[in-house]
């Protein structure tokens, strides 16, 4: 018998709450507001931590989902619940930046990082339409028992569960980052062609209208428009990519590469700063 406790009541966290309700499992929510005042509140359920108690007495299996965003307090935090509940898995559905969870590494339980794909206005649904990939920190302690538990941990919620243990969680960790960067950077190249247009006198949509027609046989030229990085997961996800750079200068076999990436990643925030600048942070887009 599992017990899930999803810290972080936003979007991912409501959504998963959600499915592990419908399905008639063992949930509760743990979430901490900010209020305007500045001071912070706990929202939980009723006896949220006798709940947990119980369960624990009872010997049920502790499932921790990690769901609240990253900031350079994540690890701690994170550390903080996994003392608090002590869990026999935890879940890190978070974006985070490339290298967390293998510092979450524990003994006492098995982290797994596995990154959430979908649209925001759908979340719950697409949790369940689109494979919910995953790795390990610990691959040295995995079991069969424990393959078996992790299919189940997501089988719950009628997610489908699709591991990938020939990654490491760092670069699970990194594909993600460069996921939602590849659709900021189109979006960026869409200021640049609407910007080309304009000193031609050429309506953008011309443009689309062009690449449309070929997309439509090979599927290679998806409409992408101007616009600002949405707050939830674009602009969030490249400052993440941007925050390894300086490992990366090291790393590189030529120093211009990373310089070239830096000079890419800033670029794409300063027309994001820009387009923002000229018409407010309204119609934000998102993945």
């Amino acid at each position: 018998m599992m017990f899930h406790v999803i810290v972080g009541l936003g979007e991912v966290g409501t959504a998963l709450e959600e499915l592990y309700h419908e399905a008639e499992n063992q949930v509760v929510g743990w979430d901490l507001k900010r209020l305007t005042h500045g001071s912070s509140t706990s929202f939980v359920v009723p006896g949220f931590n006798q709940l947990v108690t119980k369960a624990q007495e009872r010997g049920e299996t502790i499932v921790l989902h990690i769901c609240f965003p990253y900031t350079e307090n994540f690890i701690p935090q994170v550390k903080y619940y996994l003392g608090k509940f002590d869990p026999h898995y935890c879940v890190i559905h978070s974006t985070v930046k490339p290298g967390t969870t293998a510092l979450l590494k524990s003994s006492a339980c098995q982290t797994i990082y596995s990154p959430v794909r979908g649209q925001h206005d759908k979340l719950a649904e697409d949790l369940q339409g689109y494979p919910k990939i995953w790795t390990v920190a610990q691959f040295e302690t995995l079991t069969r028992d424990n393959l078996n538990e992790i299919k189940q941990i997501f089988g719950e919620a009628r997610m489908i569960s699709l591991p990938a243990l020939e990654l490491t969680a760092t670069q699970l960790e990194i594909i993600k980052v460069l996921d939602t960067t590849q659709y900021a950077s189109l979006i960026a190249y869409a200021h640049i062609a609407e910007a080309i247009c304009t000193y031609y006198e050429l309506p953008h949509e011309y443009v689309q209208e062009f690449g449309l027609e070929v997309h439509r046989q090979t599927g290679m030229r998806p409409p992408i428009y101007p616009g600002g990085l949405g707050g939830h997961c674009l602009r969030p996800n490249l400052e993440l990519l941007l925050k390894t750079l300086p490992k990366w200068r090291k790393e590189f076999p030529l120093d211009s590469w990373g310089l070239l990436i830096d000079d890419f990643l800033t670029t794409i925030q300063t027309i994001d700063n820009q387009w923002k600048a000229k018409n407010g942070k309204k119609n934000g887009q998102d993945e």
